[in-house]
């Protein structure tokens, strides 16, 4: 049977079938007296002849060869082996029963004849006994000497006992990573919601007003959920995977959900201006911590991943950002496509300078459901309109003076029987009227759909009062765009 043992430079532990743990508490297998290593910081397991090594969560790890141990491995004799500072080598060593103990030629007295013992002469009383001579025992071979080996590869931690910790540049490029997977996920969410509010274009979609407040709640509801659990669990996002670092505890544990929430909502307050304000936070501490970090009680350390690891997060983070955009364009609401003049039909009311109002349609009955993927495509006031609806006259600012406006719309994706609705407000008029008065309301109803261009005209009477207006467009009773002008005296 195989025999094996840790040999240090003070210090020599015989290794036995089954398992032991190595650490610095009293109830280890092989106590450790250094403050680098934990209190149970490692298991040394022999089945049949091979030797296996697993670290225990240790709080600055276990290195085979200078490489950390991040799962159980097997060691061979010859490797170097290290718990925190404290570092042995494997032998192989003769069985039990085969094992002797060698001196040195200096260490073997030497007596003269003068002084060899003398035989002691039996007793009359008892026969001569008659010893055989027995030839000396072969002298041992000295063990050959070891070669010297070279110096493992230097660990993760500093001579102190202290983890390295990531610098700013790898956080950097962990956040850079990460964004990959924020753009696939914006980019996705942002072609699923936005068009539900009006806001899709020919190329993707608009953040304006309502879609944009939306898509960012949902985006940064996601990547929150994101960092919290695989920061809180894995200690590592894919970016920092990538980048070969991972958070954890100041005591050397998992970080925990509950710290991983909270150094993730504090990110309101490090993300400003561009996380300017955790960057200059974490070159002012001594372990680069940023104020998510000091109140979670967390450090982001350096950690040897592998190189497997960090390839597959990065392709899986690249993967993401692709998906979200493949995925955004192919999940996207249906849009029709575009019918000829022939079939576009829109019904105006006749006459659009009444007050506040309900709406009047023509043609077939308006359906109150809102259109998937129809939107306001442009739309701007105008003192001028052509018979083709286009603004010969586009400006943000009017006179005050008796005339009509206009505002000149085209409305594109629309399933037949679209209500688009135009109702004037009065933001603020002084006292004329109060802050936000609605004062006319009109409508159309687009009965063959598809892209339809058409105006709204709005005339105040005896005149336009000076102040700030704005005119709310609406499809199928759900905001699409809000046009804003002005009127001056």
């Amino acid at each position: 049977m195989k025999a094996f043992s840790f040999k240090g430079e003070d210090r020599e532990i015989e290794l036995r079938e089954g398992e032991i743990v190595l650490g610095r508490s009293s109830e280890c297998g092989v106590l450790l007296d250094s403050e680098t290593v934990s209190r149970k910081h490692a298991r040394v397991s022999i089945r049949e002849g091979s030797v296996f090594i697993e670290d225990l969560g240790s709080r600055n790890g276990t290195f085979v060869n200078g490489k950390q141990v991040v799962e159980k491995v097997q060691i061979k004799p010859g490797d170097a082996v290290q718990f925190g500072d404290v570092r042995f080598e494997l032998f192989q060593t003769p069985p039990e029963e085969a094992r002797t103990v060698v001196m040195s030629q200096e260490a073997v007295p030497q007596l003269s004849t003068e002084q060899a013992p003398r035989p002691i002469p039996p007793s009359p009383s008892e026969p001569p006994v008659h010893r055989v001579p027995q030839p000396p025992p072969p002298q041992a071979a000295p063990s050959p000497s070891h070669e010297p080996r070279s110096q493992p590869a230097p660990p993760l931690h500093t001579p102190e006992g202290e983890p390295r910790f990531a610098s700013l540049g790898k956080r950097a490029l962990a956040q850079i990573i990460d964004g990959l997977v924020a753009f696939g996920v914006f980019f996705l969410a942002g072609m699923q919601i936005a068009p539900r509010f009006g806001g899709r274009t020919e190329a993707g979609f608009d953040l304006t007003g309502t879609p944009a407040l939306v898509v960012i709640a949902v985006v940064t509801a996601i990547l929150f959920v994101y960092f919290v659990l695989l920061e809180g669990t894995l200690g590592a996002t894919l970016g920092k995977l990538t980048a070969g670092i991972r958070v954890r505890s100041v005591d050397g544990g998992r970080a925990g959900i509950g710290a991983s929430l909270v150094r993730n909502l504090l990110r309101i307050i490090d993300g400003i201006a561009v996380y300017l304000v955790g960057a200059v936070v974490m070159l002012l501490t001594k372990r680069k911590q940023r104020l998510g970090d000091l109140a979670a009680r967390t450090v982001v350390v350096e950690h040897n991943w592998g190189g497997a690891v960090r390839v597959v997060g990065l392709f899986m983070a690249i993967a993401v950002a692709v998906g979200g955009v493949v995925g955004g364009f192919l999940a996207a609401p249906a849009m029709q496509a575009k019918p000829s003049p022939a079939e576009e039909r829109v019904s105006r009311r006749a006459d659009q300078k009444a007050p506040a109002g309900p709406g009047s349609t023509y043609g077939k009955e308006a359906q109150p459901e809102a259109a998937r993927g129809a939107m306001i495509a442009a739309a701007a006031m105008t003192s001028e309109i052509s018979a083709e609806h286009e603004p010969l006259a586009a400006a943000e600012s009017f006179a005050a003076r008796r005339r009509p406006l206009y505002l000149a719309f085209k409305a594109v994706h629309l399933p037949p029987n679209t209500v688009i609705k135009g109702v004037l407000i009065a933001e603020d008029v002084g006292n004329a009227a109060p802050p936000n008065s609605r004062l006319a309301e009109t409508s159309v109803t687009a009965a063959g759909g598809g892209s339809v261009p058409g105006h709204f005209e709005f005339t105040l009477n005896p005149a336009w009062v000076p102040g700030r207006y704005r005119v709310d467009l609406s499809i199928n009773d759900r905001p699409a765009q809000s046009v804003r002008f002005a009127v001056t005296p």
